[in-house]
């Protein structure tokens, strides 16, 4: 059975290792350059609410798999 996201975070918690793939999540850098676009774009797109984010203070992050899932269903054109 998978375990969603507090199962792990719980599970981090109460064994003091790490149980979340630390990969799993990209900052704007990282993620820009998977995209092959600007930080500058990635912004925007943090901006106006089309790419799902976390947000720790000042700090932003994606989920890696959330943001591919996303890049699909906002696929157009070709097979889907």
């Amino acid at each position: 059975m998978k375990k969603n996201l507090k199962e792990k975070l719980l599970e981090t918690v109460t064994n003091g290792e790490p149980a979340i793939d630390a990969n799993v999540f990209l900052d704007k850098s990282q993620l820009a350059k998977i995209l092959q676009v600007s930080v500058g774009t990635v912004n925007n797109r943090v901006a106006d609410g089309t790419l799902a984010h976390l947000k720790f203070g000042r700090r932003i992050l994606f989920h890696r798999d959330t943001i591919f899932a996303q890049l699909v269903r906002a696929q157009r054109g070709g097979l889907q």
